[in-house]
């Protein structure tokens, strides 16, 4: 017989500091005006505009570097309601991952009700990610 109470899943209400190594480690939106950075193995997303923690992206391993991008649609003729905001973040130790995020205005917890997760590059870096930038 168990004497804990049932687990339920938790939602990430705010962070604490920061943990930017490096200018790599902070990252601001062109389009929001959003500013990205690392809490440990959390990246919060905070509108200056608003003074308040919009979205978190939590990773396995700590942060090393995080970087907004964005993608148009591949007509050439795309305006900025088709232009999809992306976030990059790098991290740092053994076998760490670069995961790329598709930002959704929409939910404040990145992994369970906001933004989608695009791709995961896990274990294709040895030591870490020191920086990360979206071409053109």
């Amino acid at each position: 017989m168990s004497l804990l109470p049932p687990q339920r899943p938790m939602d990430l209400e705010r962070t604490l500091g920061l943990t930017a190594l490096s200018n790599a480690s902070l990252s601001v939106n062109q389009t929001t005006k959003t500013v990205a950075f690392p809490c440990g193995s959390v990246v919060t997303e905070y509108s200056p505009k608003k003074n308040r923690q919009l979205r978190f992206y939590t990773c396995t391993q700590s942060i090393s570097c995080v970087v907004f991008g964005t993608l148009t649609a591949a007509n050439g003729g795309a305006t900025n309601s088709s232009a999809k905001t992306l976030l990059a973040i790098g991290q740092r130790g053994s076998k760490s991952a670069l995961d790329v995020w598709e930002c959704d205005s929409s939910g404040t917890q990145a992994n369970s009700t906001g933004s989608t997760l695009l791709f995961s590059g896990k274990g294709h870096h040895r030591f870490g990610i020191a920086c990360a930038a979206f071409s053109s």
